[in-house]
């Protein structure tokens, strides 16, 4: 099945290499920004399996001394490196090779590794202790194995020939459709030992394996993103893990490295001593990678080694940024907008012109060094509106169960049950008359009660053959006094219909109880209080009502009882005094016909079936109660369905599932840690909750959602599963529905969240503007050196769904207005914006804080090396003479000391300089304006070191250098230099000669003639630079004022 070609997304082909702890911690960074990205998502949404992964041609690999975490958390699922992402440095055996350096196996090692750091290695499975060597060493010996990864990956890559139909994710053609070259990124920190002791090798053995691999096609893009020493403060700081500054030691130091081999020979260092740094040498990566091969064999790896290891060499730190997991993310948002956003084209648009800027020098105060460091800052704000969602759904749905069980305060209980009762004539009628009826209904008299099967003795009701009409009517008398009604028999036939009548009476009480329920202004709590109302209702009603109608009855029943058997008696009497006339009982019709025995019979059976019928009434009263009392428990069963109703909003609102993701929402939208503050910033806050929720709501008023809801739901048909306690479809059900009432409402997108929060707090936009022009600033902390006007490139790009939309249109003149000039990214991403400012130009001296690391450097690479790149015969680079301080900015230290210790003398007599070195006590010590000798240092190192950190240095520099050489009359200035230019050249020589005699004796250089060869190289510079200057000044004057001065003409 094709994939719709409007949702896949076009990506540069890469291979992203971490490096060491930081190099560990962006690749996870950068996996979770990739694969929770919302462009990334959307494009995977519509493929068989929805989960977004890293596509083929986009791979990932770090290489580190530290143990592999297999089970390391991940914050997003897939985001953990997989093994075939982490390759791990485990030497065991460090020792026993080193002690091996001068066989065949290892003599590319000994090439550059000098024996006496060996001790300092240690277990190559646990870190590299701060220690670049280690880190180097590492990697020189794995080296196979980590390159055979690294070409393994790279041939993946470039194996990619066509854009398949069914990708949602596919690499970037050019116009004519061919994949694009892959870019590689080497990510990692100036500061450790793992990862500082390898990112330049590594970025050159890419290069190598792809050259390889390509037959020297193409040309991959390279790009270094390290964390320099400033973005480590909260580490440096700690003396239990930076106690001697050796992060510092370890940026300079590799910072120096870098710098020297991305000037080439566009700026090319001082010369060496001879032999030592030749011209086909300089600024070359020539190195003898043993199994895999030289570097600059030029048939194998092409121009390699003739290449800047890095095309952009970003340096992430600063001063006002002190929290490392920010860099982290920022590194690895700043790596995922160059592959996977738009922003990246806008980006690449403008570095054609920054490469310009990358190429030039900076100005005399800034040392004139190459500018060839660039730096990035980053700020995004994010609508999270898959939070935003569940938070007013919860939201909502709390307020729903609540307002289902408010009620008004203007509501009678015993009214509303009292007009149900007496006003359902048709339906169930619990008047008096009505439960009467309805018993009397369900015990049909002629059915039970004058039924003989109910009595309990049949009779007969005409005469017998024989029997003679007094017998007869005496015997009709004894049937009407000995036959009862089985009453309890009665009682039970007609029980199930007692019991179903009160079932369809629950029925219409149930439609009662819901319509109190879906009526906004009653609600469960009234039903509740409906029903144990209705309850006490049918207690009191048997008591009050049908105990009054059976206590009538009776007394009535009693007085009708008394009445038949006076009349009994009396008729009975006469009848037995008749039977005496004739002897015999007369015969029935004879009977009759005496006197009035006809009347007093038909009265006496009269009396007799109105006390039947009395006694019938009073059963069906009886039977009234019973049904009654089961409609009682039908109200009671269904006070409990509507409790467990309660009980389940009381759930929802109060204690269950929905409060908790509530808060859990609220938690969510709070910032989690500092990172936040910088990317993905939710521009939703909690101060926002109240004011959009009703914005949201508008003009809905609560009986309206109320409604809305128990009309979606059908209480009536669903009334069991809502009732039951084990059914959570009451609480799925307000989810539901709140969540759709929510979306239909919402704000689909961050834009037009800014737009209503502007309306909503006025002056928002400008704020907004204004953090992300602040907050993506780039990240570093720079010193111009006193150059008013450096020139640099800042490209500021503004990643946003749509490129001409009001907002980009507001934030574009905003920026204008601030003569900022900006690109606009369309990014697809309707959920976030970002600023990305990228700053080129920049040299080392710019770095604010180089001169403390070099100081740090200074004194950690005096005890245990600070270099990967290690000075020696194999890659002779004097590093401290190579400094990145350019020797113009330390004139007047260099200046003040040659004028003391050469020039100037610190009595008349002219005996003693105002420097002078004292043999027997081995140091050098300040004559100049001193009663006695003053101790300076025991070497020129700290000699210098004094003038630099001691007040007398500060009181030097002024007298003597400034009220001093400065005062002096140019004439007299170039009589001085041009005495001590032919000195110092000498001195310089001298020492590169005995560094030379150093190296071939010792395979190294010793920091310290390293660090000396530093400042009589810088002495000699600043020397050499004034004189140039000199001449310059003087080859303008006129002949003629030339001649008399006897300087040259112009």
């Amino acid at each position: 099945m094709s994939s719709n070609f409007e949702n896949r997304l076009a990506l540069n082909p890469a291979l992203i290499i971490g490096l060491g702890g930081t190099g560990k911690r962006v690749l996870m960074k950068f996996k979770e920004a990739f694969l929770n990205s919302p462009q990334i998502r959307e494009a995977f949404r519509h493929a068989a399996d929805p989960r977004p992964t890293l596509p083929d041609f986009i791979d990932l690999f770090c290489i580190d001394t530290d143990l592999f975490d297999a089970k390391a958390h991940e914050k997003v699922e897939g985001a953990k490196l997989k093994e075939e992402e982490y390759h791990q440095i485990n030497i065991q055996n460090a020792n026993q090779i080193t002690g091996n350096l001068d066989t065949d196996t290892y003599g590319y090692l000994n090439e550059w590794f000098p024996a006496k750091l060996k001790h300092h290695l240690g277990q190559i499975s646990q870190g590299a202790h701060q220690f670049r060597f280690t880190g180097r060493f590492g990697l020189f010996v794995d080296i196979q194995r980590i390159y055979q990864q690294l070409k393994a990956k790279i041939s993946r890559i470039i194996a990619r020939k066509n854009v398949n139909q069914d990708d949602q994710i596919v690499p970037l053609t050019n116009k004519q459709g061919q994949i694009l070259t892959p870019e590689f990124y080497v990510v990692g920190s100036l500061c450790g030992g793992s990862g500082a002791g390898m990112f330049m090798d590594i970025a050159y053995l890419l290069k190598m394996a792809y050259y390889q691999l390509s037959g020297g096609k193409g040309k991959p893009s390279m790009v270094g993103i390290q964390l320099t020493p400033e973005a480590f403060t909260q580490i440096a700081i700690d003396p239990n893990v930076n106690a001697t500054g050796r992060l510092e030691a370890n940026g300079y130091a590799s910072l120096v490295e870098a710098f020297y081999f991305m000037n080439k020979e566009k700026f090319p260092p001082t010369k060496s001593a001879k032999d030592i740094l030749t011209q086909d040498r300089r600024n070359k990566l020539m190195v003898n990678y043993g199994p895999v091969g030289k570097s600059h064999d030029a048939t194998t790896f092409g121009s390699t080694c003739e290449e800047t290891p890095f095309d952009q060499l970003y340096l992430l730190g600063t001063s006002s940024l002190d929290d490392i997991a920010t860099y982290d993310t920022i590194a690895a948002e700043f790596v995922f907008t160059k592959l996977a956003t738009n922003l990246r084209q806008a980006q690449n648009s403008m570095l054609d012109n920054a490469s310009q800027v990358l190429g030039q020098l900076s100005s005399d105060l800034e040392g004139k060094q190459l500018k060839c460091l660039s730096t990035a800052g980053y700020k995004s704000f994010y609508y999270p509106l898959d939070v935003i969602m569940d938070l007013y759904t919860y939201k909502l749905s709390m307020d729903v169960t609540r307002w289902l069980k408010l009620s008004s305060d203007n509501i009678t209980i015993d009214g509303m049950v009292s007009e149900f009762a007496e006003s359902n004539p048709d339906k169930l009628d619990l008047t008096p008359d009505g439960v009467f009826a309805l018993s009397k209904k369900l015990i049909p008299r002629a059915q039970y009660w004058d039924n003989p099967q109910f009595h309990t003795m049949r009779t007969e009701a005409q005469q017998q053959p024989g029997e003679s009409a007094s017998a007869y009517i005496l015997r009709k008398i004894d049937e009407m006094d000995r036959v009862k009604v089985k009453k309890d028999e009665i009682k039970g036939r007609v029980r199930v219909e007692f019991e179903k009548a009160a079932i369809e009476g629950g029925k219409v009480l149930k439609a009662k109880i819901i319509e109190i329920i879906d009526n906004p202004d009653q609600g469960a709590l009234i039903a509740i209080d409906f029903l144990t109302a209705f309850e006490k209702y049918l207690q009191r009603f048997p008591r009050d009502v049908l105990g009054r109608k059976d206590e009538d009855l009776r007394n009535r029943q009693l007085k009708e009882q008394r009445e038949y058997v006076a009349a009994r008696d009396a008729l009975s009497n006469r009848l037995n005094s008749m039977f005496g006339l004739g002897g015999k009982f007369l015969e029935l019709g004879t009977l009759l016909s005496v006197s009035n025995i006809r009347e007093e019979f038909a009265k006496l059976e009269k009396e007799a079936q109105e006390a039947v019928e009395m006694e019938y009434e009073r059963f069906c009263l009886s039977c009234a109660s019973d049904f009654l009392k089961y409609l009682g428990t039908q109200a009671q069963n269904l006070r409990k369905q509507v409790e467990e109703f309660g009980r389940k909003l009381d759930a929802v609102s109060k204690n269950g599932m929905i409060e908790r993701s509530y808060e859990s929402c609220l938690d969510k939208i709070k910032p989690y840690s500092r990172v936040q503050a910088y990317v993905r910033t939710f521009i939703f806050e909690e101060r926002d909750v109240e004011p959009f929720y009703k914005y949201l709501l508008g003009d809905l008023s609560n009986n309206d959602i109320e409604k809305e809801f128990l009309v979606s739901i059908d209480l009536e048909k669903n009334w069991d599963a809502y009732t039951n306690p084990q059914s959570d479809s009451l609480e799925n059900d307000i989810v539901k529905y709140c969540r759709g009432l929510i979306g239909k409402r919402m704000l689909g997108g961050i834009e037009e969240f800014i737009h209503w929060k502007d309306s909503a707090k006025p002056g928002f936009k400008k704020s907004l503007i204004e953090s992300l022009m602040n907050q993506s600033a780039p990240l570093m902390t720079i010193n111009d050196r006193g150059n008013n006007q450096p020139t640099r490139m800042n490209i500021v790009t503004l990643g946003i769904a749509e490129e001409h939309s009001k907002l980009a249109e507001e934030i574009r003149e905003s920026l204008r207005k601030g003569e900022i000039g900006i690109t606009i990214a369309p990014t697809r991403n309707r959920f976030e914006i970002s600023l990305l400012q990228t700053l080129h130009g920049m040299c080392p001296y710019n770095l604010s804080a180089i001169t403390q690391w070099q100081a740090l450097y200074r004194k950690n690479n005096a005890k245990i090396n600070c270099h990967a790149l290690l000075t020696n015969d194999a890659y002779p680079v004097l590093w401290s003479s190579y400094g990145l301080i350019p020797a113009k900015t330390l004139e007047n230290l260099y200046m003040v000391y040659v004028l003391l210790r050469y020039e100037m003398h610190a009595d008349l007599a002219k005996s003693v300089h105002g420097i002078e070195y004292n043999p027997e006590l081995v140091q050098f010590e300040l004559h100049y304006q001193q009663e006695k000798p003053v101790p300076m240092g025991r070497t020129i190192t700290e000699l210098f070191d004094y003038l630099k950190n001691n007040t007398m240095g500060i009181y030097l520099i002024n007298t003597v250098y400034k009220e001093g050489w400065l005062t002096l009359p140019l004439p007299q200035q170039n009589a001085i230099i041009k005495k001590y230019v032919p000195l110092f050249t000498d001195k310089v020589k001298q020492l590169e000669a005995g560094v030379e005699q150093e190296i071939r004796t010792n395979h190294e250089v010793s920091a310290a003639s390293d660090e000396l060869l530093s400042i009589k190289r810088g002495i000699l510079r600043v020397l050499t630079d004034i004189q140039e200057q000199h001449e310059a000044i003087f080859s303008q004057r006129p002949s003629g004022m030339a001649a008399q001065a006897g300087l040259p003409k112009a």
